[in-house]
């Protein structure tokens, strides 16, 4: 897994090498044209522990100069979960080069992920440069609503991952609202992002690890997503995960296992 992590990263060095530098010809700098009018992500994704949350999105544009409002609309299948506060307008006042909208969620459940998805409108996408302008036109938020957790503590784990190696991952349980069993693994693969597994049998062999965020690749391309199915024999829970780029054109590095033991 180590190695194929850095395929594209190795892809943009090879096309760096082939690059002429020849400093006798250089040219005079670029200037764009378009306003190019951009979400600065393409994903975001939010935890919380209570109901209702706000979500803030960022926009960018080439140069600050005048005002702008750029136009925007929100879709989700969530019905009565998300609404927009800035109802679907994005302000850049004169000098900015970024704004904010805010996205608010409410009506959510414990345990559950929801999301939604924000487009510029057709007349923005068209102020991109016509040189370097690309444009962000979409981005996809998910907000979790979190459970409430009992600390197993620190529990080991072959990680796959890691190519088979032994770490230790800080493990966390918790039932949804059918009694079924959640666990929660905390920053398994990279700080910051937890994985959550939830049973689908009533004894707790079976597991489903829906679509989320396991670790952030870079700010290029953003985060990459994990899911897949858990199997639990006796103490002993494999996780078997694939783990997905979504800002690389949904790039897979494959399906890994993570061994975990439980109490």
């Amino acid at each position: 897994m180590k190695i194929s992590k850095y395929i594209l990263g190795v892809a943009a060095v090879a096309v760096a090498l082939f690059t002429s530098c020849d400093k006798d010809n250089e040219s005079a700098v670029y200037s764009p044209t378009g306003a190019n009018i951009s979400f600065i992500d393409k994903t975001v994704t939010a935890l919380t522990n209570n109901s209702s949350a706000d979500i803030v999105v960022s926009l960018s544009r080439f140069g600050g100069s005048g005002e702008y409002t750029a136009h925007y609309t929100l879709s989700s299948d969530d019905a009565g979960v998300f609404t927009d506060a800035g109802n679907g307008a994005a302000v850049y006042a004169n000098g900015q080069t970024t704004t904010t909208v805010t996205i608010k969620a409410a009506n959510m459940k414990a345990g559950t992920t929801y999301t939604a998805t924000l487009t510029l409108s057709d007349a923005d996408i068209a102020t991109a440069d016509t040189i370097v302008g690309k444009p962000v036109k979409t981005i996809e938020i998910t907000i979790t609503c979190d459970y409430a957790w009992k600390d197993l503590g620190e529990l080991v784990n072959v990680s796959g991952f890691d190519d088979g190696a032994t770490k230790k991952v800080h493990v966390y349980e918790s039932e949804t609202a059918e009694g079924l069993k959640v666990y929660k693994f905390q920053d398994i693969f990279a700080q910051g992002y937890s994985v959550i597994a939830k049973a689908t049998d009533a004894d707790a062999t079976k597991f489903v690890i829906d679509k989320q965020a396991g670790w952030k690749y870079n700010s290029q391309y953003g985060e990459v997503y994990v899911n897949g199915t858990g199997v639990r024999v006796g103490k002993q829970l494999t996780l078997s995960l694939e783990h997905i780029l979504v800002g690389a054109g949904n790039y897979s590095f494959g399906v890994v296992d993570e061994v975990i033991t439980l109490p």
